[in-house]
């Protein structure tokens, strides 16, 4: 978690970093402000709000789920062998799945639909 406190701006970039920019360039384009979040309206408040209270969770788990699968594997094999790192294995596939598979693919949703009020409010 301190990695995560220490490096959100740049675990921001690195997950969901096209996402990102591909929603915030499209916001600048529309406004044309460098200050859009002060005059937006409060629907796109609340979906950078969002990006960024649920971005700090879901870096955890990214980095929780890596861990866990590389560490499951070596567990296994200390404690049982060759059975046992099979097994870490394929528990570290399932960890991987559930954890950081799904919180990058919720990451990129969101930073994908930060822009989304802008192009429903402003568009001509």
């Amino acid at each position: 978690m301190f990695t995560v406190v220490v490096a959100n701006d740049w675990l921001n970039d690195y997950w969901a970093g096209g996402n990102l920019k591909q929603s915030t360039a499209t916001i600048l384009t529309i406004t044309g402000k460098s200050d859009f979040f002060d005059s937006a309206n409060q629907e796109v408040k609340d979906a950078v709000n969002e990006f960024d209270e649920k971005g700090y969770s879901h870096h955890v788990s990214i980095l929780a789920g890596i861990l866990l699968a590389i560490a499951t594997p070596i567990t296994g094999y200390l404690i049982h062998g060759f059975i046992g790192l099979l097994a870490g294995i394929a528990l570290g596939a399932i960890i991987l799945r559930v954890f950081s598979i799904r919180s990058f693919r919720e990451l990129n949703r969101l930073a994908e639909q930060m822009s989304v009020p802008y192009e429903e409010n402003y568009e001509n």
